[in-house]
């Protein structure tokens, strides 16, 4: 995730902070602390410990992972039960925010990017990875035979049934 060190600055500025007393407040050495500023790059996790260090949303301190790209990030560590996505494909957003909506427990929506990029925990569980399926010519066409006949017979049961 790329953290926004220039709203970083401005926030600690206001508020009179010094980078050393919030890597204190944040748990982390001034030396990572300092190579963040630098490198302007950390986990979600981190970003929301910052936040919370210096009083501010954590969508403040965030970035679009690559600007004009539409990339689409699922991150975890071993053992977690808990997974961070950073998404900015729109069909993949709606589907979170429902998620987000129906399972609040589960599922957050903790940052919002002004390019409409989101970031979210979901559960590690709730992630898979399946592969697409091809089909040959002949596959496809025993299937729509298959389907027409199961529509045919749904049809022909509610016909009896009334």
């Amino acid at each position: 995730m790329r953290f926004n060190t220039g709203r970083y600055n401005e926030i600690a500025k206001e508020k009179h902070l010094k980078n050393s007393d919030v890597a204190h407040m944040a748990g982390m050495t001034a030396k990572a602390f300092s190579w963040i500023l630098k490198n302007q790059y950390t986990d979600m996790e981190v970003v929301e410990v910052i936040a919370d260090a210096i009083g501010c949303d954590a969508g403040e301190l965030t970035l679009p992972d690559y600007e004009g790209y539409a990339e689409n990030v699922i991150e975890w560590i071993r053992d977690q039960e808990r997974a961070a996505v950073s998404l900015s494909q729109k069909r993949t957003i709606s589907r979170v925010r429902k998620l987000a909506n129906d399972h609040p427990r589960k599922c957050q929506i903790v940052a919002e990017s002004r390019d409409g990029s989101i970031c979210a925990h979901i559960p590690v569980s709730w992630v898979k990875i399946i592969p697409g399926r091809s089909y040959t010519e002949e596959q496809k066409a025993k299937q729509a035979e298959q389907l027409k006949r199961n529509l045919l017979n749904a049809d022909c049961i509610r016909d009896k049934n009334g």
